[in-house]
């Protein structure tokens, strides 16, 4: 397109004309507002069967690849376990160095 403008009508005004094409082609994108979707009417921000089924998916994952969900899983309750300790001993002995 532009190298027909710049036969037709000159350098100038392909660049003006190339310059607005552009910008007529990004603004639309740009003026697209997204509206508040109310598309769940439950009082409660998951619905059931979206709940079920991800317990469906984490069931499957963890049949499937069981030894790697046993080590994450036993990490996560170490990690707890160590977290709640520290915390305790914390706030049991408080900051008195």
């Amino acid at each position: 397109m532009y190298t027909y403008w710049l036969k037709t009508v000159g350098e100038r005004v392909a660049r003006r004309q190339y310059g607005w094409a552009v910008l007529r082609l990004i603004l639309p994108f740009n003026r697209l507002k997204t509206k508040p979707s109310h598309d769940n009417p439950s009082p409660f921000p998951f619905h059931p069967a979206m709940i079920r089924n991800y317990l469906k998916i984490a069931f499957r994952n963890l049949t499937r690849n069981g030894m790697y969900s046993s080590i994450s899983i036993g990490g996560l309750a170490v990690g707890k376990a160590v977290a709640l300790t520290i915390s305790l001993w914390v706030w049991g002995y408080g900051f008195s160095l």
